[in-house]
């Protein structure tokens, strides 16, 4: 017959496993913490040179430009507007009406 554990092996099993649940869950939420703290020294930055980002705004789209080494970035939204913008230009292609928006304004 099997033996059956005594209730000390019982509550030992069940506080070992309590233990690497809250592990668990305190690595998740340190884990999230490193991320937020990731973004929010990064945002507004350049990924490129790291230099602060100016927000330009441009037929409904939203343009992060750096100054310094003239990098342009845009959000999945602004790319869908900008992509139906240049769609629409007529006589234009889509890489020359795309370009004119993001070249810098003198």
């Amino acid at each position: 017959m099997p033996r059956r554990p005594s209730e000390d092996e019982y509550f030992a099993r069940e506080d070992e496993l309590k233990k690497a649940k809250l592990a668990r869950e305190q690595k998740k939420r340190s884990d999230l913490a490193a991320k937020e703290s990731l973004r929010e020294q990064h945002a507004g930055h350049c990924p490129q040179c790291g230099q602060k980002l100016s927000t330009a705004h441009m037929l409904g789209g939203r343009v992060l430009r750096c100054l310094d080494c003239r990098g342009a970035w845009l959000e999945a939204p602004s790319i869908d507007s900008l992509v139906e913008k240049a769609r629409s230009a007529q006589g234009e292609g889509i890489v020359d009406t795309l370009l004119d928006l993001l070249r810098p304004t003198k």
